[in-house]
């Protein structure tokens, strides 16, 4: 009768770790879609796939963007004497899905110059001017996803993408100042979910069921 109550026993608590796993384990997957780097202002749309319903139940959801601003300054001092610029290279990125904004990046590059009077040549250099091109700065955002509804299921979330150049600079007032901003934009949809029992874990559990049953079978005819 030990071995007995000891072999249902231990059935049962191997059909709770079966049912533990298959409801609590979690996985986590994403995918991406890109817009090239193109001069700012632009708008334009990423398309990312929604979360495929048939791998499990979907717990929650994060959108991750990333923007690279690529820029360059040219100045020249026509001034009577030596001057200080600053100059701010900025692009915002908004990310939003028609109704409401989700998510804002502002990659922005932040310099100085120090320029001497007028030299009497307008060419970007010398000792009144300056050309620095190459310059970056990113920025990366991440916002948690309440409408789980809309982002799972067949197809794709469409989300709205508008840029603007919010470049400035500061300085002596008889400056010729100019500046090109280029930003790209990046996003993933990074999905939490409850995976559906893999057939291991069926197996286990039926074996499991089932030798419970046999032995509670065992013992009433015994």
């Amino acid at each position: 009768m030990k071995k007995s109550v000891f072999a249902v026993c231990f059935c049962t608590v191997l059909v709770l770790i079966c049912c533990a796993g298959a409801t609590y384990a979690t996985t986590t997957y994403s995918n991406w879609a890109t817009i090239a780097s193109k001069m700012t202002p632009w708008t334009d749309t990423l398309a990312l796939s929604k979360f495929d319903t048939s791998l499990g139940t979907l717990t929650s959801v994060e959108l991750y963007v990333e923007s690279v601003d690529d820029g360059g300054i040219w100045l020249e001092n026509l001034g009577p004497s030596a001057t200080t610029i600053a100059v701010t290279i900025k692009s915002n990125i908004v990310v939003s899905n028609g109704s409401s904004t989700l998510v804002t990046c502002s990659p922005t590059i932040n310099k100085s110059y120090d320029l001497k009077k007028y030299d009497d040549s307008f060419d970007w250099g010398g000792d009144s001017g300056v050309k620095d091109l190459g310059l970056a700065a990113t920025d990366t955002k991440t916002v948690a996803i309440t409408d789980l509804a809309s982002y799972q299921g067949v197809g794709n979330v469409v989300l709205s993408v508008v840029t603007s150049d919010a470049s400035s600079h500061t300085g002596a007032a008889n400056m010729v100042y100019r500046s090109d901003s280029s930003a790209d934009a990046k996003a993933r949809l990074i999905f939490t979910y409850e995976p559906v029992p893999e057939p291991t874990s069926l197996v286990a559990l039926a074996t499991g069921l089932m030798g419970a049953f046999g032995f509670g079978l065992r013992r009433k005819l015994h």
